[in-house]
């Protein structure tokens, strides 16, 4: 009895209380690999703050660029215009001074030949003739070769001037397309920027659950050996019990017995009594008898004597 009281206080003893709060290796190798995670995301904020700045800065250089060229495209259709311009009026200019020239030259061969005419002979007034006849035929030819030769510049400068809107209209829309392209590498590049962010921050937190998990299985283990201990521990008692169980029934039983064996004892000793009486009362009947006897035998012989 004395063993089965003491057994479940020593399986009781040999309990161990995990201790959560001491800090183990394996803990502070995850701290650290948060806090370097940690440091990484923040390089890398840090470097997608200046990466923006930088982008910024060259959009607002782009920009000022397509506003240069769109200025000077601007400036340069202008000035195509002011050479239009510039071209009709030195054509108009040109009809009027090649008007007036050949005007003062025919007046002034007509008055030189008026002065001239009596002195000259008929054939130095004929030859006269051809040779203003020929000096007229060779302005008009280069009057005309210069209305081709500006009608030429005029087209190739619209020609020009056509093939340079094209080519400001095309370099424009390939600005913007630039932009878009550049503004959607900038989203997309933001986007994976946060993508990482979120890459670290799940990385973070999968190491908080995972050094979490680790401690939850440690406590486990500890708890599971606890029960085993406490299960080993009531199996005992069981056992124990069941024992004392057993006991107690043989008690039961040992206790009925002895009743048993009591009354059978009393019973016994009732009886003892009660033949003692007897033989008390059949001690003083022989005694009785005895005397009776005697009494008899004297009685014989005082009759024999007598």
């Amino acid at each position: 009895m004395e063993n089965a009281g003491t057994t479940p206080q020593g399986v009781a003893g040999r309990k161990r209380i995990p201790n959560r709060e001491r800090p183990t290796a394996e803990d502070e190798a995850l701290n650290l690999i948060a806090r370097e995670g940690e440091a990484r995301l923040a390089a890398k904020r840090a470097a997608r703050a200046e990466a923006r700045e930088i982008r910024m800065k060259e959009l607002e250089k782009q920009q000022k660029e397509i506003y240069q060229v769109q200025k000077k495209y601007y400036g340069l259709c202008t000035k195509f215009s002011d050479i239009e311009q510039w071209m009709e009026d030195s054509e108009h200019y040109s009809h009027k001074s090649r008007n007036a020239l050949v005007e003062e030259r025919s007046e002034k061969d007509f008055e030189k030949g008026i002065r001239t005419a009596s002195s000259l002979s008929a054939a130095t007034v004929a030859s006269l003739g051809g040779t203003f006849s020929r000096r007229g035929s060779g302005d008009t030819s280069i009057s005309i070769d210069t209305e081709a030769s500006i009608r030429e510049i005029k087209d190739s400068s619209a020609e020009v001037e056509e093939k340079y809107k094209k080519a400001m209209v095309s370099n424009a829309q390939l600005d913007n397309e630039k932009t878009n392209f550049m503004y959607q590498v900038e989203t997309l590049q933001d986007a994976l920027l946060e993508l990482e962010e979120q890459l670290a921050e799940s990385k973070r937190q999968f190491e908080e659950k995972s050094k979490d998990f680790e401690r939850e299985k440690h406590a486990h283990a500890i708890l599971q050996f606890q029960f085993m201990e406490l299960k080993e521990a009531l199996k005992q008692k069981e056992e124990l019990l069941a024992e004392i169980r057993q006991l107690q029934q043989k008690q039961e039983g040992f206790v009925r017995e002895i009743t048993d064996l009591q009354e059978t004892v009393e019973w016994k000793e009732k009886k003892i009594g009660a033949l003692e009486r007897q033989k008390v009362f059949f001690d003083s009947l022989r005694s009785e008898r005895d005397d009776l006897r005697e009494e008899v035998i004297l009685l014989k012989e005082q009759l024999k004597v007598r």
